[in-house]
């Protein structure tokens, strides 16, 4: 059984205990190594959405970055190079369906020649194309979320009222009373950041 209280625990090697209970990883919602995973990946997060210097509406650094992750992970199967025969099988596929495609369709084949990537050739080759399809979105939603919000040097001067004057309609809903002053000292910075945090949650979608 764990020593932790509260039912975090790291689990147990011990073959010898039959102890179902909290402190088992097994059946233990809360375990510390997933929390301690996850909050790495949010300082992780806040690190590079700071220190990027990227302003456009994606942080396509950080996109490469845990793309990159997540193709080396051993859960994902690592990023293996492509075998010399699995290129050749490749093209020899390609050409066959050409073959096929010559006498079933009107269209002209293509010119370009056959590749066979591994994961991160595929990763960097395609980025630029999904930079160009991404940005305009990206762009529209944050302009959308950027109007709701006052803009940061706009409210760099105001007082506590002022400010919860300018914030939208439904901010200011879910404090009836007013925004308290001491949250209110951490609005403006936080509107500084809003766009370039924006930029960066987007990006972890991706």
């Amino acid at each position: 059984m764990s020593n932790l209280p509260f039912g975090f625990g790291f689990g147990s090697d011990d073959a010898n205990s039959g102890d179902p209970g909290p402190g088992n990883s097994g059946q233990n919602p809360f375990d510390m190594n997933s929390i301690g995973a996850a909050l790495q990946q949010l300082g992780a997060f806040l690190q590079s959405a700071g220190s990027s210097g990227s302003t456009g509406p994606v942080n396509w650094e950080m996109v490469r970055d845990v793309a990159r992750q997540q193709l080396a992970s051993p859960e994902a199967g690592g990023d293996r190079v492509v075998a010399d025969a699995e290129a050749r099988a490749v093209t020899d596929a390609l050409h066959l369906a050409d073959v096929w495609l010559d006498e079933a369709t009107v269209l002209p084949a293509t010119a370009g020649a056959p590749l066979a990537w591994s994961r991160s050739q595929w990763l960097e080759q395609t980025l630029p194309m999904w930079q160009r399809y991404v940005e305009p979105i990206a762009q529209h939603m944050q302009q959308v979320v950027g109007g709701a919000m006052p803009n940061a040097a706009d409210v760099a001067g105001l007082d506590s009222e002022a400010l919860n004057a300018a914030l939208p309609e439904q901010f200011r809903a879910m404090f009836p009373g007013g925004i308290p002053a001491e949250m209110m000292s951490m609005m403006q910075p936080m509107l500084g950041m809003a766009q370039q945090l924006g930029a960066a949650a987007f990006s972890m979608q991706l």
